[in-house]
């Protein structure tokens, strides 16, 4: 209700279709909802508020091109996250910016320099008790390490992350997880566990409307490179199979 007689209400409003769009993986809208109930939260003065936004904000830009420069950018709005959030002392959403910052880092592909703030902010959501910052601070620490080839390293960091999510049936976090684990399938040369676990992955997207594997340019890439290692036969059988998976087969496969 653009007309409404409280602003506050149209933010909470926005922030949600923002959040809807968003796990979509619908960035252009979700980046217009957001950007709308950021200039209505800094017109009412709500410095909370207009910090949850810059954070939600990022996410968006980060996502809707996937490059550079839009790396680039979400991490200037992350960073302005970062001081909102450090002058109100809100410790666990600094413990979100600094993950943020790190994810924008693993999109522009700079590996080595995701793990810094990854774990600064780790540390705090640790101490905080807070499993679903945890998860994700810890799924892109491993997807790091996979891509900086340090496979073994990686395997510890994604199983405690599925193990989080899957104990919560947190449907946000199981699918990118599978993707994460057929990666590393592929990174060791099982051509059969990798496909399986990109198919359930895609399978277990599929059920929940959720459209974030999809966008993931590395996806792509790394099942290719999974497909590579099996026969086209052996591919298309598999693939099948990984479909009918449950999710708890998947998961199961997944941290065995």
């Amino acid at each position: 209700l653009p007309g409404t007689a409280s602003r506050e209400a149209r933010a909470t409003a926005l922030e949600g279709a923002g959040g809807i769009h968003y796990w979509m993986g619908d960035m252009s809208a979700a980046r217009r909802f957001y950007q709308e109930c950021l200039e209505i939260r800094r017109s009412i003065g709500d410095p909370q508020g207009a910090a949850d936004a810059l954070y939600n904000l990022g996410f968006a830009t980060l996502y809707e091109e996937r490059d550079r420069p839009s790396g680039e950018r979400a991490r200037e709005v992350f960073r302005e996250a970062l001081d909102a959030f450090r002058a109100l002392g809100d410790r666990a959403g600094t413990a979100r910016a600094l993950w943020a910052i790190a994810d924008a880092t693993y999109v522009i592909q700079d590996y080595e320099e995701v793990l810094p703030p990854l774990r600064e902010g780790l540390k705090i959501q640790r101490e905080l008790g807070n499993r679903f910052d945890v998860a994700w601070s810890l799924f892109i620490e491993g997807l790091s390490l996979l891509n900086l080839g340090r496979p073994a390293e990686a395997r510890p960091s994604l199983q405690e992350a599925l193990s989080i999510f899957s104990e919560a049936n947190d449907v946000s976090g199981i699918p990118l997880l599978l993707w994460g684990f057929s990666a590393v399938a592929t990174v060791e040369g099982d051509g059969p566990r990798a496909v399986l676990l990109a198919a359930s992955a895609a399978a277990a997207e599929a059920s929940t409307g959720l459209g974030l594997v999809g966008i993931n340019e590395q996806v792509e890439v790394w099942e290719d490179r999974g497909r590579a290692l099996v026969t086209a036969e052996e591919h298309d059988r598999l693939w099948q199979e990984g479909l009918g998976m449950t999710t708890e087969d998947a998961v199961a496969l997944a941290l065995s």
